[in-house]
């Protein structure tokens, strides 16, 4: 009996070859016949696959190389157009960004949307950039200083305009007189200025009579006795004289009306020259007003003292004033009133009672004295012998 190994081996081993046997020769060729166009097979199909791969990767590479040359030349080419071009745009861009107006953000953000990525990129380029943007924004800034000035003069004219409803002489003000006041040095309007007085004064006076020039021509044929030196005696001539040499001389307490207006246009930041000034709407007509005014300042002057009540008003209309000044306004203001009628004094009332002498007695200084009925007691002189 055979035993185990002997089994197995026999189950599992192949069986002997004969390679006299032709027909066992004919399968073992066959195999290897097979297994070898087999091999080659595989070989060629390897092959090709490597190379179809190799072709694709080298068709990959030519694609992307000329794909990078192509983007090579068109940055060169850019980078050439940018430059060739890059003077000219740093030479515009203040004329095209303009950054001393409105809306310098939006044009800068529009600026360098269309700009090549070259020209963004140059330090020479950003820095025109830097300086013209900090140029806008300190633009901006005067700008926003403008604004806030004009809204406290506004809404200081609304509180004076308030404030003069009040005023019997400030309310006859317009919203125009208001706008060419003085300012002070926050660049508010000033109605305590003496030329808020004077132009109160004149609106006040407008608005009592239909037509100003008939009353002007009325109040200067009044005057006409203190303005005329015609039919004045040597008295009357001299105070005269005197009275308009103060008058002319004295730019404290009676300035010219011309210097005013320039002081006026300088605080409102207007030119000051006044062949400039005439040639601005407004203040060219302000001005021819203030030189006709000052050729005939002494007739002027005394006309509107004429019209002030009192003392007091027509030195007030200058507003603060030095004690020398204020008196040598009252001067005038007293000129102008020299002929004016003083009211009659009240009637004394008549006595209710009569009284009687009671008694007599000489002194012997020489007078009488002599009692009333009523207890009053009188000194008497005798006349001399």
């Amino acid at each position: 009996m055979p035993d185990p190994l002997t089994t197995v081996a026999d189950e599992f081993a192949p069986a002997p070859l004969n390679i006299f046997d032709p027909k066992l020769a004919e399968s073992v060729i066959s195999r290897h016949g097979n297994a070898l166009r087999g091999a080659k097979s595989s070989d060629m199909l390897a092959q090709t696959q490597a190379r179809a791969y190799d072709n694709a990767a080298a068709k990959r590479r030519e694609e992307r190389d000329a794909l990078l040359a192509t983007r090579e030349e068109q940055d060169y080419a850019e980078k050439q157009e940018a430059d060739a071009m890059r003077g000219d745009i740093i030479a515009d861009m203040y004329e095209n960004l303009r950054p001393t107006e409105e809306g310098y953000d939006e044009r800068v953000t529009e600026f360098l949307g269309q700009a090549p990525p070259s020209i963004t990129k140059d330090p020479v380029f950003n820095e025109v950039l830097r300086g013209l943007t900090r140029r806008a924004d300190a633009t901006e800034e005067e700008r926003r200083r403008v604004r806030e000035v004009e809204t406290r003069q506004i809404n200081a004219r609304d509180l004076i305009a308030e404030r003069a409803k009040y005023d019997d002489t400030m309310k006859f003000l317009t919203a125009e007189d208001l706008k060419t006041l003085p300012v002070d040095e926050n660049g508010e309007p000033r109605l305590d200025s003496a030329a808020a007085g004077i132009l109160a004064g004149q609106r006040k006076r407008e608005a009592g009579v239909e037509d100003y020039g008939k009353k002007t021509e009325m109040r200067k044929n009044a005057a006409i006795d203190i303005l005329s030196t015609r039919n004045m005696d040597a008295q009357q001539r001299d105070l005269y004289d005197e009275t308009k040499d103060i008058l002319i001389n004295d730019r404290k307490a009676f300035p010219s009306r011309v210097e005013m207006v320039i002081a006026k246009a300088a605080a409102a930041k207007k030119p000051t020259d006044p062949s400039l000034l005439k040639k601005l709407p407004q203040w060219g007509a302000e001005l021819a007003k203030a030189e006709e005014w000052d050729k005939n300042l002494f007739e002027n002057e005394i006309l509107v003292a004429q019209e002030a009540k009192t003392p007091e008003e027509y030195v007030n209309l200058m507003g603060e004033l030095t004690p020398v000044a204020r008196q040598r306004r009252k001067r005038v203001w007293d000129y102008a009133h020299q002929n004016d009628v003083a009211p009659a004094a009240p009637t004394a009332a008549a006595p209710t009672t009569t009284r009687t002498v009671v008694s007599e007695v000489q002194h012997p200084n020489g007078y009488i004295i002599r009692k009333y009925s009523d207890g009053k007691t009188v000194k008497i002189a005798t006349p001399k012998k």
